[in-house]
């Protein structure tokens, strides 16, 4: 099954193979297909996988998120012609199998990740002419070399665990300790995955698997595919360490018997049903409180010439009752775990030993315990990635505040939390989702700041009280919200009374003023300035990634701001001062330098370019291209303070922009700036 992808820059070709069926995407250098340039993407963004004739992504918890076809979806079905957005990287499925999507440039053939990923030369001449050379294409399907299948481990646990929890409920016989019937059933399931590949089900048929009281016993169950991807029920857990794959000998009666390999993931049988020594079996579920479970089960006289043979009795007695105790189904594993302590207690103060059933017990309910913070895990895992994309913060704070509070609700617990690393896990999330709410916090103030600059105290007011929402951390409500409450009501008062009416955002969709002739300041013109500044703009965001780079101080927007440059990324960080009380509240903000105000950018270029009639003429462009008209007026009168014989051509560039006659003696000047009369 093969699948075609396109990023900005290369192509690729993939087909799934026999135990190679998925690839990742992203930024980093784990990622099979490199995104390069990109800023946002994560350093895995997405994986790709193929299953039962299917491609489908997932999206491997990126800060960015996954858009598909324009919509956030967080795992979805691929087919020919969509798009994934990537952050800033879209990748184009070109083609799946025989489904074709709109032309795209020819790709050579590749075996799923069996060569490095490289980029396609498109051309056969244009790969002559750089020397370099092109991939051969692939062979045909029928002349491909043959290759042996490799089931995965993972699935083969999964189907060995279930038909050994299958043959244990049918007969009651444990044969998970037996090396010859374990080694059978090993190479059955590996046979089972290999042909589950091609077929939705199959039998797993092993006479003679096993003999019990009445004779030879047979395994016979019929596996499905969804069986693959069943979670185990069960992990071994020994004091808080990793699974383990090395076997578990277990000593009785001071001799060792043969090791139980138990491998991650499989299903180890979750009801204890034991024989004890006076031939009772214990099928029945206990009534009421550990402690009137431990009544004697057994009541008769139990003759005694020894103390050896006292002690044997009374650890009878104790099994029975420990037995009947854990098969209760009613109680939590945690309950549980209380119940083999008071036992093993108990135990001690007679002198009597639970043996292999205490142990068995103690691993079975670690393991389901371990599989409870699992999921939980999981769980918590989505939430928190799903409300953070949201800019739910507070919600995402609760899911992460949810776990901590399961993980201390119980000290069994805590070895799971250990192994998984959960503390440090919290940590991390919880400072992430802390700086993505300070993030949000300036991005409001930002916005209030530039309906304030325009006299919008509405839209002032309503940005500060998506920010007073957007926070609940009392030290941010200390250093945020009583400053912006009181500017927010400062907004809603000003409004009421005389102020000047908003100006609203200059409208880039709409058509340029019309050209004026410029050509006697700048070479080609109004074309020419615009090319000079976005040269100049790129120099820039080039010098401001530089380490040695010294952060710009201006004023703009009425705000003092300081400007520097993120180091391997192509936006910039702005420290925004603005007033509160007797002193200033400070705030960050990062975005492109394409993408701030024209008030900022042009304060930037004002500062980075040199005083010369040129640049004054670029800049006099800029502004009229962004609706900074009162600044246009400046610049065209710093060139005539530069250059007082240029004022002719000042003014009749004016005149064509403004749409008016230019007066006999040029237009006036007050205030250094250029005026209309």
């Amino acid at each position: 099954m093969r699948i075609r992808v396109q990023t900005p820059t290369d192509s690729f070709a993939y087909a799934a193979q026999q135990g190679r069926n998925s690839f990742t995407v992203g930024k980093g250098a784990g990622a099979d297909v490199r995104l390069a340039g990109s800023q946002t993407a994560s350093d895995v963004h997405v994986r790709i996988e193929h299953f039962m004739g299917r491609w489908s992504y997932t999206d491997q918890f990126s800060d960015a998120g996954t858009l598909l076809n324009g919509q956030r979806e967080y795992s979805h079905e691929l087919k020919s012609g969509d798009v994934l957005t990537l952050g800033d990287c879209t990748l184009a499925i070109v083609e799946i199998a025989g489904q074709h999507a709109p032309p795209a440039a020819p790709v050579p053939e590749m075996p799923l990740l069996d060569v490095p990923v490289v980029n396609v030369v498109e051309s056969t001449a244009a790969a002559k002419e750089l020397k370099v050379p092109v991939a051969p294409p692939a062979p045909a399907r029928d002349e491909a070399p043959a290759r042996k299948f490799k089931a995965p481990a993972t699935h083969v646990e999964r189907i060995a665990g279930h038909a050994l929890a299958h043959f244990f409920r049918e007969t009651g016989h444990d044969v998970s300790h037996e090396p010859t019937a374990m080694h059978r059933l090993t190479q059955a399931a590996e046979k089972a995955v290999e042909e589950l590949e091609s077929s939705p089900s199959t039998p797993i048929n092993l006479p003679f698997f096993a003999a019990g009281k009445s004779g030879p016993l047979h395994l016979d169950v019929k596996v499905q595919r969804k069986h693959l991807h069943h979670d185990p029920a069960y992990r071994e857990v020994v004091n808080g360490a990793k699974p383990s794959l090395k076997p578990v000998v277990v000593q009785q009666q001071g001799k060792p018997r043969p090791g139980k390999r138990i491998e991650p993931g499989a299903i180890v049988a979750g009801i204890i049903v034991a024989v004890v020594g006076i031939g009772v079996l214990v099928s029945a579920i206990a009534e009421g409180s550990v402690e009137d479970s431990q009544r004697p089960l057994i009541t008769q006289e139990v003759p005694s010439v020894s103390d050896a043979e006292k002690r044997r009795a009374a650890e009878k007695v104790l099994l029975a009752n420990f037995q009947l105790a854990m098969a209760d189904k009613t109680k939590h594993p945690i309950e549980l775990m209380s119940v083999l302590e008071n036992f093993e207690r108990a135990a001690n103060e007679a002198g009597v030993s639970l043996g292999s059933e205490g142990r068995v017990a103690r691993r079975r309910l670690e393991g389901e315990i371990y599989a409870e913070v699992t999921r939980t895990y999981n769980d918590t895992i989505e939430k928190e990635h799903e409300r953070r994309q949201k800019n739910d913060l507070s919600g995402a704070m609760e899911a992460l505040d949810k776990l901590e509070q399961f993980l201390k609700e119980s000290t069994y617990r805590d070895p799971a939390a250990k192994q998984l690393g959960l503390a440090n896990w919290i940590k991390d999330r919880r400072e992430r989702v802390i700086e993505a709410n300070r993030r949000l916090a300036g991005e409001k103030l930002f916005a209030a700041d530039r309906a304030l600059y325009r006299n919008d105290y509405a839209a002032a007011a309503e940005a500060i009280k998506a920010q007073i929402d957007a926070l609940w951390t009392p030290t941010q409500k200390e250093t945020f919200g009583l400053e912006a409450g009181r500017y927010g009501m400062q907004a809603l008062l000003q409004q009421q009374g005389d102020v000047p009416a908003p100006s609203p955002d200059y409208d880039r969709t709409k058509p340029r003023l019309p050209a004026g002739d410029l050509s006697a300041l700048v070479t080609d013109g109004e074309r020419g300035a615009r090319r000079e500044i976005n040269s100049h703009r790129l120099e820039l965001e080039k010098r401001m990634r530089e380490p040695g780079f010294e952060p710009e101080q201006l004023r703009a927007l009425n705000r003092a701001i300081q400007v520097s440059g993120v180091e391997r990324g192509s936006e910039v960080e702005l420290l925004i001062k603005r007033p509160h009380g007797d002193g200033e509240v400070e705030y960050t903000v990062r975005a492109r330098l394409a993408n701030l105000p024209a008030a900022i950018q042009l304060a930037l270029h004002e500062r980075a370019l040199p005083e010369t009639i040129k640049d004054r003429a670029c800049l006099m462009v800029f502004c009229f291209d962004n609706g900074l008209f009162d600044d246009a007026s400046r610049m065209a009168y710093a060139i005539v303070r530069l250059s007082p014989e240029s004022k002719p051509a000042v003014d009749s560039f004016l005149g064509q922009k403004w749409g008016k006659e230019v007066p006999e003696d040029g237009f006036p000047i007050r205030n250094e700036r250029v005026v209309k009369e």
